[in-house]
């Protein structure tokens, strides 16, 4: 069973830091490694879920599956996880 409220809480809290602008002041690769650590930290410990944590946040660029960096996603997944080939052209980012 997953920890559904620590998900949507810390996707919250992304919320709050795109907002305030943390994003803009970090270079890409970090703001991307410290993402993957969060949902690490909260994946392995707390029993969160990625795509609950990472939902609406496509333009972070970490895909929800494999949480590793990506250039693209498509609905939150990297093409190596399984984006629908009948769906090109239909980039979130």
């Amino acid at each position: 069973m997953s920890n559904h409220d620590g998900s949507y809480m810390l996707r919250d809290v992304l919320t709050l830091l795109d907002r305030a602008g943390i994003w803009e002041q970090m270079p890409r690769a970090k703001t991307q490694q410290l993402v993957i650590d969060i949902v690490k930290l909260a994946y392995d410990r707390y029993d969160c879920n990625a795509g609950e944590i990472l939902e609406g946040h496509e333009e972070l660029g970490v895909c929800y599956n494999c949480r590793k960096p990506v250039a693209a996603l498509r609905h939150g997944l990297c093409q190596e996880c399984g984006w629908d080939e009948e769906e090109e052209g239909d980039e979130d980012v």
